[in-house]
C-alpha cells in the first residue's frame, strides 16, 4: 500500500460508528529497498448500546 492508500484507511477509521484510537504508527524502511513497511495499532470501542434481552 501506498501513502495515500494507508491516508484512506485512516480517515475511514476516524469516521466509523466506532471510536478508533491510533496508540501507534511506524513507517520504517531498509536503506537498500524502495519498499516500506507501515505498522499500524488502533483500540476500538463501540459507541452503539447493545440491545439488551428481556
Amino acid at each position: 500500500a501506498d501513502y495515500n492508500q494507508l491516508g484512506h484507511f485512516i480517515s475511514r477509521l476516524e469516521r466509523s460508528a466506532d471510536f478508533n484510537r491510533i496508540d501507534s504508527l511506524s513507517i520504517s524502511s531498509q536503506e537498500s529497498s524502495v519498499e516500506y513497511r507501515a505498522q499500524l495499532v488502533i483500540s476500538r470501542i463501540s459507541l452503539l448500546k447493545k440491545e439488551q434481552d428481556e
